[in-house]
């Protein structure tokens, strides 16, 4: 884990200038500010002046509300912090908190956001039943697109990202969020979608096999590169 992490500030705090760069830290699912404090240390240790932001907007329970909702609120959160900082920012996200990063990022045709590092993301979405029994104790993996793929479903975060390979038609039917962000369904935002994304000076994907949530684990990887628009 200490390898992990060192590999990731010296990704964000890699800078040629005396100063380094203000980072914003974005928790994952059922979690808080807290569940980002030793990546904030950890920074602040190794790379001694520089700002980090640890957001905790929609901490725990509240993590599961739309994910649109939450992309708004944490999107000010993030202008508000940007606007003090003219030089840019690097953006760092964990689980659900990296996939609602790089929404933020896509709505933000002119952010100043230079690095963004996703950790083990469900950027390609999430099929599977390891962290369900924590949300929903009585929900299987091929039954959860009867809540997720509705209008009542919709409203949670996890239904918003719920990517069923055997229930596409629904999925692209109801999903209201993780279709449009990865340009699967064009809309009046794609252009500046790709645009935003693209305007970053570095991506970081980080994952792997051995997480033992995010299902299936390539989904960190599979961002929104689809041929098609990118």
């Amino acid at each position: 884990m200490r390898i992990l992490w060192t590999i990731i500030i010296s990704i964000c705090c890699a800078e040629f200038t005396i100063s380094y760069k203000p980072v914003v830290l974005l928790h994952g699912i059922l979690s808080g500010s807290d569940s980002m404090s030793i990546l904030k240390y950890e920074i602040e240790k190794n790379h001694p002046g520089t700002k980090v932001y640890n957001c905790d907007e929609f901490g725990g329970w509240f993590s599961l509300e739309n994910a649109w909702k939450q992309v708004v609120q944490i999107k000010e959160y993030v202008q508000n912090i940007s606007s003090n900082h003219p030089e840019g920012i690097h953006l760092i996200g964990y689980s659900q908190g990296g996939l609602l990063a790089r929404a933020v990022i896509q709505s933000t045709p002119d952010h100043n956001i230079k690095k963004f590092i996703s950790l083990s993301s469900p950027q390609a979405g999430q099929y599977g039943t390891s962290f369900l029994h924590l949300i929903f104790p009585d929900l299987a993996a091929k039954t959860a697109f009867e809540l997720f793929y509705s209008k009542v479903g919709q409203h949670t975060s996890v239904g918003n990202y719920w990517n069923d390979p055997k229930k596409q038609e629904l999925y692209y039917k109801y999903s209201v969020f993780l279709p449009y962000i990865n340009n699967e369904i064009e809309s009046s935002n794609s252009t500046f979608f790709k645009e935003a994304l693209t305007k970053l000076e570095k991506l970081v994907l980080v994952g792997g096999p051995d997480d033992g949530v995010i299902t299936p684990w390539e989904s960190r990887y599979s961002c929104c590169l689809y041929s098609k628009n990118y």
